[in-house]
């Protein structure tokens, strides 16, 4: 089998580049032959005919092999069409870090459970987003209601929603610091949901050329959290189903009033 495929593929490169060899061999022996006393008009002729016939031949040749590249090109095109797409093509099995990512946005919408991850390790990128301009809503489950109870059955750290309202807790007093600078206020929102989302949602630069949507699914008491990333040109009705999906919890949910200390009201 190899024997034959070099042999074919030997054959396919003396058709594709024989014919321009041998016009040009043939043009320059017609060249010195056209120099010398003793050659006639008719050899002339002929050598003439001769490369005009190799040059139609190279013109038809090439033809043909645009013609072999164009059939390849549109069955690899036709193969990749009934070829299935795996779902490790979708999936990664985790949220990248997307810390230099939400520095740079002009705007961050996120939901959660309690947010106490995100309190911890995006505070520096959100303070970075807002210094530019930048807007960033936030939803957590309301560390206040029984859906914190439900949440907590699905944790695979823990299922005691006592820790996890805690946990909530301590995310809020993080997010608080926040607001040390006035105008935050207007920038940094925090809504309360009264139900358990089944995935982590980030909405970054909507409505911009630069938008963009990464989804991790939540999974009952294992670790992996399948994650995928949308694009709205690539992936428009999904990209309009989560960012749709995140702002109909922003409606559903209530804003969270931050206590304001004697310190940030002299601020102002």
């Amino acid at each position: 089998m190899e024997r034959q495929s070099w042999i074919a593929k030997y054959v396919n490169y003396l058709l594709d580049y024989g014919p321009i060899v041998a016009t040009v061999l043939f043009a320059s022996v017609a060249a010195l032959l056209a120099g010398q006393s003793g050659t006639t008009i008719e050899q002339i002729l002929q050598w003439i005919l001769i490369i005009l016939v190799l040059l139609s031949t190279t013109q038809l040749l090439e033809r043909f092999r645009l013609l072999r590249n164009l059939d390849r090109k549109l069955d690899t095109i036709v193969e990749q069409g009934h070829t299935e797409v795996s779902a490790d093509q979708l999936f990664s099995l985790r949220m990248p870090d997307l810390q230099d990512r939400l520095r740079v946005a002009k705007s961050i919408d996120h939901n959660g459970i309690t947010l106490a991850g995100t309190s911890n390790n995006r505070l520096g990128a959100f303070s970075s987003c807002i210094s530019a301009g930048g807007k960033i809503r936030l939803l957590m489950v309301d560390p206040s209601d029984k859906a914190i109870e439900v949440a907590a059955q699905r944790f695979y750290k823990h299922q005691d929603h006592t820790r996890l309202r805690r946990e909530a807790e301590y995310a809020l007093d993080n997010f608080s610091s926040m607001y040390r600078d006035p105008f935050v206020v207007s920038q940094f929102k925090i809504g309360f949901v009264k139900s358990v989302p089944p995935y982590s949602i980030w909405v970054l630069d909507a409505n911009t050329p630069q938008a963009e949507i990464w989804v991790g699914l939540y999974p009952f008491r294992d670790d992996p959290e399948p994650t995928m990333r949308l694009l709205p040109h690539k992936d428009n009705e999904y990209y309009t189903f989560f960012q749709k999906q995140f702002d109909l919890m922003w409606e559903a949910s209530t804003l969270w009033n931050l206590p304001i200390s004697k310190d940030t009201v002299n601020s102002r």
